[in-house]
């Protein structure tokens, strides 16, 4: 009897020390890892004994699982720091902890998974092409609640963010502004998640997609940039949702050519002054769009190249239950077959019958020929909807 209650209780130890094998190496959350036997922190200024006195230093001297902390005291830190570890990097206020890039090279370049950026100010990247205030080139990093700018120069390729094959990263609560071309750029990269940040006065487009699929663009304050947010070719699944995207003197949203399937619902589009949305120029197709406020775009003309919604060489999408109001011109279509248009509020709707739609259709012949092409929306919604935002 004792020989079998000594066997069980050794079965029980050795199950008790796996199990504490397992979870000792980490425990994979969405945004970070956390250890459990704790990481240390390693403090940068503030004053303390053994304190940093730059980033960087701390970075290279902490294992997966530290937290760097840097205080303000010392701040700016003129630095461009790489990260290749699993850390959480924390300043002490976004506002008063600078790192400046001294405009050379990446400001952040973050090359390891799980890494955890917050409480900064983001400046002064290289002025060369394709330079960011953080470079992301792995995968399930967070970056959050910090202000990005002043990042690049006028030359094209220079962002505030770049997400550059990467997986599963999440952007959320930062502001990012004054950079000299794009706010965020993601590149070849699928599941990320921007959420709840504000870009406003970025000199190109807010937000950029290219060949990027299965990301959630969500509840962002998008304004003053030259662009809202565009999704180059080969952006397909993506999800665009309740964003305020207001006073840009070019576009609210764009879906180019094989940006397909993507789902664009419940954002406010105001003051856009060539176009609220545009599908195209094409083939671009199977995209919803639907409970979305389109509204004061400024097109002057009938046959002008502006209007609330643009179909160019766009098939098979479905435009429904959306308030258009206010326009100038409410849609411009261009070689674009085979769209459902239902639902829709239009404050302009003489109140009976379909919703005429006026567009032109392209003939390939020689020379080529300019056909009127009508489209209809058979039910227009009698009021505006109420859609919370």
């Amino acid at each position: 009897m004792k020989k079998t209650i000594f066997i069980l209780g050794l079965i029980f130890i050795l199950i008790g020390v796996s199990l504490n094998l397992s979870t000792g190496i980490k425990i994979e959350t969405k945004s970070f890892i956390i250890h459990s036997n704790g990481g240390k922190t390693l403090n940068v200024g503030g004053g303390g004994p053994n304190n940093y006195t730059m980033i960087q230093y701390a970075i290279d001297n902490a294992s997966n699982g530290d937290t760097v902390f840097v205080y303000d005291d010392s701040s700016p830190f003129y630095e461009n720091l790489i990260i290749n570890k699993t850390i959480n990097l924390i300043g002490e206020d976004k506002n008063t902890t600078v790192i400046d890039g001294n405009n050379y090279d990446d400001v952040i370049f973050i090359s390891s998974d799980y890494v955890n950026i917050s409480g900064f100010t983001i400046q002064n990247s290289s002025t060369s092409n394709f330079s960011a205030g953080i470079k992301i080139n792995s995968d399930f990093n967070t970056v959050y609640n910090n202000n990005i700018n002043k990042i690049g120069s006028n030359l094209p390729n220079s962002f505030g963010i770049i997400i550059d094959s990467s997986l599963n990263n999440t952007i959320k609560f930062n502001t990012i502004h004054l950079n000299k071309y794009e706010g965020i750029y993601i590149f070849n990269s699928d599941y990320n998640h921007i959420f709840k940040n504000i870009l406003l006065n970025n000199s190109h487009r807010a937000i950029l997609l290219l060949e990027s699929c299965n990301n959630i663009i969500e509840n962002n304050e998008i304004y003053q940039n030259l662009c809202g947010i565009c999704l180059l070719p080969y952006s397909t699944h993506n999800i665009i949702k309740n964003n305020k995207i207001f006073n840009h003197p070019c576009c609210g949203i764009a879906l180019k050519k094989y940006s397909n399937n993507n789902l664009i619902q419940y954002n406010l589009l105001t003051d856009n002054l060539d176009y609220g949305i545009m599908l195209g120029p094409g083939p671009t197709s199977k995209n919803i769009i639907e409970m979305n406020i389109i509204s004061r775009c400024s097109s002057k003309k009938l046959l002008s190249s502006n209007a609330a919604i643009i179909l160019d060489l766009a098939f098979f999408n479905k435009i429904k239950k959306n308030n258009i109001i206010d326009n100038s011109q409410d849609v411009m279509l261009d070689s674009s077959l085979f769209n459902l248009w239902s639902n829709n509020f239009w404050d302009n709707y003489i109140g009976f019958g379909p919703k005429i739609l006026l567009g032109w259709l392209y003939l390939s012949l020689e020379p080529k020929i300019l056909v009127p092409w009508l489209n209809f929306d058979w039910s227009p919604a009698k009021q505006p909807f109420d859609i919370n935002l």
